[in-house]
């Protein structure tokens, strides 16, 4: 007889090992899935940032619109006797503003704590309105400062409010996009620039900065600003000569109000935490205390052990400086991660060049 053929095994061996070996290819495209949605992150809030953006323009505004008429209007309202003397005066103005938010920025962040940043920004808002609304009908000296210094200056929240609301709104990892974008104010195509802010890549761990890396030095309605005060000034009659400069102001204000209200999302309130996380946090705490007293009881017991020349190494080693060229970052990195230092200098320093230039022979 011939020899008889092996019997053909089942196929089911084969159909059991073959989801085994399909499974890494899943893996392997769940991966590059993961990978792909990490590489574009989500759509950033755009009306909240245009919310943002306008308000950031009626805050600079109100700062920047005096600097092309504050030595004709010391002069108009009868304040000094010539245009020559007028340089203490016209610098007092816009000092008084700055001088009042320096003062009072802290307390607007307790503020915001209490009632939310976005009823600090409606506030600072209105706030910008009015202060522009009495300035240009103030024509006492005392009168202008006043309103500057309290109204424009400590009754505006803006800077206490802006590094948290774009923390908000971008998160950790995007809050510098954010900011970038706000105080760019009137950029032409903000999604484009976001597109292109997207390609960097985007740390894990990053700490959220306030310093905008993106910004423009010279934001537009800060170029703009001083054109239509020197424009406009004396457009409504001598009487009030910064009426008509100071009501642009007031419609900035009231414009961004309205942005903040209609686009500018509440603050969600923090969910209050769970029993199994208050569970884990006090075992957490627990271990912790009980592996301090350890490490504390073991230091005890080797400490009569410990001989005077064991310990004078650690103490040599503990009292030698640094070493000169142990991992100090560069003054590259430092000025990329603080740049206003390198800004105020700069600043500072075109404006020696300027004032030597327009200085008289």
């Amino acid at each position: 007889m011939p020899p008889s053929l092996p019997e053909k095994s089942e196929p089911s061996e084969a159909r059991a090992a073959s989801p085994q070996m399909c499974r890494p290819l899943g893996k392997a495209k769940g991966r590059r899935a993961s990978a792909q949605t990490e590489a574009e992150p989500s759509r950033l809030p755009y009306r909240a940032i245009a919310a943002l953006s306008l308000c950031n323009a009626a805050h600079f505004y109100s700062l920047c619109s005096i600097f092309s008429y504050a030595a004709f209007l010391c002069v108009d309202a009868g304040w000094v006797e010539h245009i020559d003397e007028a340089g203490y005066m016209a610098g007092l103005l816009p000092t008084a503003v700055m001088s009042g938010r320096i003062l009072t920025s802290f307390a607007w962040g307790m503020v915001s704590d209490k009632i939310g940043p976005r009823a600090v920004l409606s506030l600072s808002m209105l706030s910008v309105a009015a202060g522009n609304l009495l300035f240009g009908f103030s024509t006492p000296l005392w009168a202008a400062l006043t309103v500057r210094f309290l109204v424009l200056g400590a009754a505006n929240g803006w800077i206490a409010v802006i590094g948290p609301l774009s923390q908000e709104l971008g998160g950790a990892e995007r809050q510098s996009e954010v900011l970038g974008l706000v105080f760019a104010s009137g950029a032409p195509d903000p999604e484009s620039s976001a597109r292109l802010l997207r390609r960097r890549p985007i740390a894990q761990n990053r700490r959220p900065s306030l310093t905008p890396p993106h910004s423009q030095s010279g934001p537009l309605v800060s170029m703009l600003g001083p054109a239509l005060g020197g424009i406009l000034y004396g457009a409504l009659g001598s009487r009030f000569p910064a009426l008509a400069p100071s009501l642009v102001g007031v419609v900035f204000a009231l414009i961004g109000f309205a942005a903040v209200r209609l686009w500018l999302p509440p603050r969600k309130p923090p969910a209050p935490p769970t029993a199994e996380l208050e569970l884990e946090l006090a075992a957490v705490s627990v271990i912790d205390a009980g592996g301090s007293s350890t490490r504390e009881t073991a230091a005890v017991d080797d400490e009569p052990h410990a001989s005077p020349r064991s310990s004078r190494p650690s103490e040599a080693e503990g009292d030698a400086p640094p070493r000169p060229g142990a991992s100090r970052p560069s003054l590259f990195a430092v000025l990329c991660t603080h740049p206003l230092p390198l800004v105020m200098l700069v600043r500072a320093g075109a404006g020696g060049i300027l004032f030597g230039m327009c200085a008289p022979p």
